[in-house]
């Protein structure tokens, strides 16, 4: 969390990531950004965005985060499973709507460097200009910016390794 700032409404979150040779295990990688805004008249607790994305291993695309119908939705940009002990470069860009009621996925990239993070094997670029619906804030819930991750098992009692490096949240 790096505190509140209702008036913002874009952002980018980048960052690098390397898994260990376990992320076969996976169901999903999950990368969100988020903003708890001020109550208004939409949503008299407030505003959440949640800017859900995850790399879904066992559909072997993008998801994104439906806030106003609180489910997973596939995208169409595929996503294959992270390669061990390799580095990735991914930035995501996101918006709100000027009214507040949408939350919009604008892009991801991705680009794959060797081992020692120098010499990049491969890049991809994709729009996503998906609009969904916003929500409320949880009753209780104060205004907040950040990010966070989070890896999803495909099974219990499996594990995975995840390491993250450079990160940043750029808010305009």
């Amino acid at each position: 969390k790096v505190g509140p700032n209702d008036a913002v409404s874009h952002f980018k979150m980048d960052f690098w990531l390397n898994v260990g040779s376990d992320t076969q295990n996976a169901q999903a990688l999950e990368f969100d950004a988020f903003q708890f805004n001020q109550q208004n008249t939409q949503f008299p607790t407030g505003t959440e965005y949640m800017f859900g994305t995850q790399c879904n291993y066992f559909a072997g695309v993008w998801d994104i985060w439906d806030m106003g119908n609180s489910k997973w939705s596939h995208t169409w940009i595929p996503c294959y499973p992270f390669q061990a002990n390799t580095w990735y470069h991914i930035t995501l860009n996101f918006h709100t709507s000027s009214r507040g009621r949408y939350q919009n996925y604008d892009s991801i990239n991705i680009v794959q460097y060797d081992g020692t993070g120098r010499r990049i094997l491969w890049r991809t670029s994709n729009r996503w200009n998906i609009a969904v619906a916003a929500g409320p804030m949880p009753a209780g819930w104060t205004e907040n910016m950040g990010m966070q991750f989070q890896m999803d098992l495909g099974y219990a009692g499996g594990s995975m390794t995840e390491y993250v490096d450079k990160v940043s949240l750029t808010a305009w």
